[in-house]
């Protein structure tokens, strides 16, 4: 589809109205998708830091906020803080232990850090999350 028209579409509906969580969580994603291709871009991968960070502070973010730090996780493993990716996705599922991908994102940055045990527990949990 058209990424672009769409990025403009999330970017417009976030101006209409600040508290649009959802609205802010799909462009964040969309820029990180961006960022990674063709190949990364830090600056658009720092603005979907931005971007899930807004979300984080939309009043109407009632699903406990695990989804944008999870998309913070994610932004951060492109940039490759991997201890940040961590502490994002420990985030996540601390807002919602059940999120089954922050359980994944957690293993993928644990094992970049070399701590590949804590890498397979967090990886046995998000199988655990994921089937039940």
């Amino acid at each position: 589809g058209d990424m672009e028209g769409a990025k403009n579409d999330f970017k417009k509906a976030t101006k209409v109205d600040v508290d649009l969580t959802l609205a802010y969580e799909r462009l964040g994603f969309l820029l990180l998708d961006e960022g990674q291709r063709p190949k990364r871009d830090p600056k658009i991968l720092q603005e979907a830091l931005d971007v899930f960070r807004q979300a984080l502070m939309c009043e109407d973010n009632t699903h406990g906020t695990a989804n944008s730090r999870y998309g913070m996780g994610l932004a951060y493993i492109q940039l490759e803080k991997y201890t940040e990716a961590s502490e994002a996705f420990q985030d996540a599922l601390r807002a919602d232990p059940t999120f089954a991908p922050g359980y994944h994102g957690l293993g993928d940055a644990m094992q970049l850090r070399g701590e590949y045990k804590d890498a397979i527990g967090a990886y046995s949990n998000f199988l655990e999350a994921f089937s039940g």
